[in-house]
């Protein structure tokens, strides 16, 4: 049992490298569970891509991809793989491009799941013996926590959701480095600032308008994205169709999908857009604190509103939320940065 790691020079596999290398780099790595894992992480780290913000004496190095959801994927593979005599010769395969990676594990979904229902419906486990040892060695927190805790990184770090293919003979991750909410999405979702529109119904407008690869949005996408139940996709999806007419149904029940409106697709329309946010007291004073500091964590914003821990949690988290800041880091480590 081994992973293999490839890095290609650009977005597909037939561009070569500046000497006509095929790969920038090709590595095979085996071991026990805890080393493979340790070594796949190490190569990708080794190969992302990096952004860096300096605040006075600290730096804060940015990943291209969360690190979380990366172990998660790469925990799913090894977990979740066909390692039936069918599978004999095949392995574990991640393959880094410029704007995406990779991760692709033998196998296609188990059981009752299907790339509509992954992360949403209890997991079925292939391999429940060497799940409970995943489990016993701390490679696995949660059972059936993979898939969400992926969603909420990626959304997190503003990137785009990650896209799972089920080819019945193997299942694919592909992770995404484009921002979701970039400044020309940003400056578009604005136009729409005069609708009351939450949170959750702004980010799957700009998942349909910056995913290439979902023209349309079913009930269980927008459960995944935004790690809601089935009755709040249902209401907030209803209510962006019949109140804000934001987007047009397809289909009914289980078949339903939805698309961008009409009106929301032309690019001459014009809606008279409110520029700043409504900001409360708090919200303000944490974003001039920002603006001169560079960052801010838990400790100093309970310092500076003097408010504690829960209160400076759900303001940080609400305020990331609405892409008034940006979390890096995890745990103790956790900032927030503009």
């Amino acid at each position: 049992m081994f992973i293999a790691f490839l890095l290609f020079a650009g977005t597909n596999q037939d561009e070569k490298g500046p000497r006509g290398e095929r790969f920038l780099d090709n590595r095979r790595l085996d071991g026990t569970l805890p080393e493979i894992i340790a070594e796949a992480e190490k190569a990708i780290v080794y190969n992302m891509r990096r952004s860096t913000v300096i605040s006075g004496l600290w730096r804060n190095d940015i990943d291209e991809y969360p690190r979380i959801a990366l172990r998660e994927a790469i925990i799913n593979a090894l977990g979740h793989r066909d390692y039936s005599h069918y599978a004999l010769g095949t392995h574990i395969q991640i393959r880094m491009f410029t704007d995406r990676l990779e991760i692709e594990n033998q196998g296609g979904l188990y059981g009752h799941l299907s790339e509509d229902t992954i992360g949403i419906d209890a997991p079925a486990t292939r391999n429940a013996a060497l799940m409970r040892m995943m489990e016993d060695m701390d490679l696995v927190e949660n059972r059936g926590s993979g898939i969400r805790t992926m969603m909420e990184a990626m959304r997190a770090a503003h990137l785009a959701p990650p896209k799972f293919t089920n080819k019945h003979t193997s299942f694919n991750v592909t992770f995404f480095n484009h921002t979701l909410l970039d400044k020309e999405t940003l400056e578009w979702l604005n136009k729409f600032s005069l609708i009351d529109l939450n949170d959750n119904q702004r980010f799957a407008l700009a998942y349909l308008k910056r995913n290439p690869y979902a023209p349309k949005l079913t009930n269980r996408d927008y459960q995944r994205i935004n790690s809601v139940e089935s009755v709040q996709a249902t209401r907030e999806l209803g209510d962006m169709v019949k109140r804000a007419e934001v987007l047009l149904q397809h289909g009914t029940r289980g078949g339903a999908y939805y698309t961008l409106s009409d009106w929301v697709l032309d690019k001459n329309q014009q809606i008279e857009p409110t520029l700043e946010p409504k900001l409360s007291e708090k919200e303000k004073e944490i974003l001039n604190y920002v603006k001169e500091h560079g960052f801010i964590t838990n400790s100093l914003c309970r310092e500076l509103l003097k408010i504690d821990i829960n209160a400076a949690n759900y303001l940080l988290t609400s305020m990331n939320r609405k892409y008034l800041l940006k979390r890096t880091g995890k745990g103790r480590w956790t900032k927030y940065t503009l």
